[in-house]
């Protein structure tokens, strides 16, 4: 277990780090063939994208890491071709609906996420590139439950590079960029779905006889962690509609750009979590979760560690730091920047915890700590008229999230133990 849980975390790690170095270089060709005003908008495009592929989802990209390697810790084969079968139609038919909707309401989703009726057309490019997300989001969530963290990182890598592609021919306009992005990853995602599919024979007479079981077990333990998908992507995202309608598109470029530099870093402290889940998933029916504590426990001292160091690195040098991944039209934002990027601590502990925690409940309390925390997050901006406390409500909130999640993990472990 010790040997594969250390391969699969440095398979993950480097997996991880060479999708950071695709993203920088992504977001920097973006960054400097719009500009500022022109990068902000691609931002929100591109975050509000983010929020409606996760509503797709609902919440299917925790759900199968956790329920199939439960099934093949029971050796319960049938079980997990039913689980793979039934999440791929519960993503179709959510997709369906979110795409009717989205394509009738275009005109309002415009409105409300960019105060104007003018980017109608966006809109229909953000919901093709949403629902590109959500396929490619379960389907390398598969690899992950398959324990197969190899392919999870090449598939990873693989999408990664294809919107490097597009960036590097498609950056003068980036409502096409989206567009692109979205029908070529999500063919992609579907052929790995379809590869899956015929490879763990989930198409046999059998694993149809009482599918409504699993659809039904899935949508039990997805359904309340709805909202808790959409607050995590709405996280960065409608702050940044709500400073927009207040400020303008020019004033919330140092926003963008903020949350940017800290996302590109959340990464380095993701990765674990996604060997974590299938882990800890399989340790709760083992019953041996005093070992998953104690990994839990030793990866904090070095979360702890490498957010320091991020938030270092940006503290001292943040005009060469917004240089690199921007331009020099981006280094009005510094003093924002350097403000939100203490959001990187906090942060930190929540993206080590959720995964466990998600693992050894099937309550919603990740949900329940998101809530809170947005909640929070946008009330403060929403009272506020000073830059530099909207800059500061992001350190407040996720230092809540963060709290909040290392008291979760303690309590869900607590109860385990008693049980």
């Amino acid at each position: 277990m010790k040997t594969s849980f250390k391969k699969d975390v440095i398979i993950t790690i480097i997996g991880q780090l060479i999708v950071l170095l695709i993203t920088f270089i992504v977001n920097k060709i973006v960054s400097v063939q719009l500009g500022t005003e022109g990068y902000t908008e691609f931002s929100i495009a591109k975050r509000s994208a983010g929020v409606i592929s996760y509503v797709m989802l609902m919440g299917l990209g925790i759900a199968v890491p956790r329920f199939i390697p439960q099934a093949k810790a029971e050796k319960n084969e049938l079980l997990k071709r039913k689980y793979i079968l039934s999440s791929i139609i519960i993503l179709l038919i959510m997709s369906l609906i979110i795409l009717f909707l989205g394509f009738f309401g275009k005109k309002f989703l415009s409105m409300i996420i960019f105060g104007s009726q003018d980017y109608s057309y966006t809109v229909l490019s953000m919901l093709i590139f949403a629902f590109s997300t959500s396929i490619t989001t379960l389907a390398i969530s598969f690899y992950r439950a398959l324990d197969q963290f190899y392919m999870y990182s090449i598939s990873q890598i693989i999408i990664q590079f294809i919107m490097l592609l597009c960036a590097f021919f498609l950056n003068k306009e980036f409502n096409n960029l989206i567009l692109f992005w979205g029908i070529l990853t999500g063919i992609y995602g579907l052929l790995i779905c379809i590869r899956i599919i015929k490879r763990e024979k989930c198409l046999k007479k059998e694993v149809f006889l009482f599918l409504d079981n699993p659809i039904r077990k899935l949508l039990k333990y997805c359904l309340p962690r709805i909202p808790g998908e959409f607050i995590l992507f709405a996280y960065t995202t409608v702050p940044i509609i709500l400073i927009n309608h207040k400020l303008g598109i020019n004033a919330t470029t140092p926003f963008a750009t903020g949350i940017t530099i800290t996302t590109m870093i959340s990464p380095l402290f993701s990765f674990v979590g996604i060997v974590l889940l299938p882990l800890v998933s399989k340790s709760v029916v083992e019953g041996n979760i005093k070992s998953s504590q104690n990994k839990v426990r030793k990866l904090g001292i070095v979360y702890l560690g490498l957010s320091i160091l991020a938030i270092l690195c940006v503290e001292i040098v943040p005009e060469v730091i917004v240089k690199i991944v921007f331009s020099d039209s981006f280094l009005g934002g510094v003093p924002i920047i350097r403000i939100m990027v203490l959001a990187v601590l906090p942060n930190a502990i929540y993206l080590l915890l959720r995964n466990p925690i998600d693992a050894v409940s099937e309550k919603a309390y990740n949900t329940f700590n998101l809530m809170i925390s947005f909640f929070v997050l946008n009330l403060i901006i929403i009272l506020s008229n000073n830059v530099f406390v909207y800059a500061l409500s992001f350190f407040i909130a996720y230092s809540i999230l963060g709290i909040l999640s290392f008291l979760t993990w303690k309590l869900c472990c607590k109860r385990l133990k008693n049980y």
